[in-house]
């Protein structure tokens, strides 16, 4: 492995700050739970679930979209996300895009298990408020059952931002901190990452990722669809849940582009799907997961903000699943 030279003069490009949250859950089984190896959409469901009990306010089985409290409903801010009255950009998009995430468990085998379950959920804008409602939709959800079987957890404790985080909850103490720790997506949580110094980076895909080109599902990433993947994501997110409407330097994009070469594509393809109870079906969630080299010191650099906002939105479909999910490993892949 060998370094390259320093990069300081490319130009980065800039980015919308988004501010956000990180919420670390633990939970623990009240015995041997039966779960499958993919948590992302069983939980995305049992806190929906838990939440929509919490939060509506109508009780009446309709859809959110034709609910007069919608726009200033939790549940629905969080799962369903209506299109605001005064949204005028982005028509092509039907609903807004969700605030929220959730990373859930990695590396699991499934089957019968007592080991602790940790996961993430990733809050974006006013969502962020709702904090203390996911952390009572988590401590609901754990008590209704999780899986098939329905069996029982406890929610053990939350943390602020990370295992490491402070302490906003735990299951022995009688107060809970409701107030997580706001970071920025764009301005304060990428110029805080050190400038590369390499000449190539390794970005591995952790979780299934659904890529677009042309409408069609793509089996193995591509430059320009991961690139247009994160651009769509911030502008979304910024314009519906940050502060407003963005728009990168497209010549900048192209250009850092060009100055970029695909190394290595040690991506595989990786079955998964969910059963969705509102539309009656079996819906496919899989897409490639792997590592994925690029090289290129100059576009790179200039691309750096953009790909390190993207470890934190996610990419692709499917994101409030813990789908595109990726993490940029700093060692040159020489």
């Amino acid at each position: 492995m060998q370094r390259g030279p320093a990069i300081a003069s490319a130009a980065r490009i800039a980015l919308p700050p988004i501010p956000y949250a990180d919420l670390y859950f633990v939970i623990r089984p009240d015995g041997p739970a039966r779960l499958p190896p993919y948590l992302g959409s069983t939980l995305r469901g049992g806190l929906a679930a838990a939440l929509k009990r919490i939060a509506c306010v109508v009780r009446r089985r309709q859809p959110c979209a034709q609910c007069d409290y919608a726009q200033a409903c939790t549940y629905a801010l969080l799962f369903e996300t209506p299109r605001p009255r005064w949204a005028q950009r982005l028509p092509k998009m039907e609903t807004a895009p969700h605030p929220m995430l959730i990373e859930p468990p990695l590396g699991r085998k499934g089957g019968l298990s007592e080991e602790l379950i940790r996961f993430t959920v990733r809050l974006f804008g006013r969502a962020v408020s709702a904090a203390p409602f996911m952390i009572e939709a988590a401590r609901r959800m754990a008590a209704a059952g999780i899986g098939r079987e329905r069996r029982a957890f406890w929610l053990h404790e939350v943390r602020d931002g990370g295992a490491d985080g402070p302490l906003m909850y735990d299951e022995h103490a009688d107060t809970c901190t409701y107030s997580p720790t706001v970071r920025m997506v764009g301005a304060g949580a990428v110029e805080a990452r050190p400038a590369p110094t390499l000449d190539s980076i390794c970005i591995e895909f952790l979780t299934p990722t659904r890529l677009l080109q042309d409408g069609t599902l793509l089996s193995a990433p591509t430059l320009s669809a991961f690139v247009r993947a994160i651009v769509f994501r911030l502008k979304a997110v910024s314009y519906f849940h940050g502060n407003g409407e963005w728009e990168p330097d497209y010549e900048a994009l192209d250009k850092a582009q060009q100055g970029i070469e695909v190394k290595a594509n040690d991506c595989e393809w990786r079955q998964l799907e969910r059963y969705s109870s509102r539309q009656r079906k079996v819906v496919p969630l899989d897409g490639f997961v792997g590592r994925w080299s690029l090289g290129g010191a100059e576009g790179l650099e200039t691309l750096a903000p953009l790909f390190a906002a993207g470890e934190v939105l996610h990419v692709g479909k499917g994101t409030v699943f813990g789908l595109g999910w990726y993490r940029i490993n700093p060692e040159i892949q020489s």
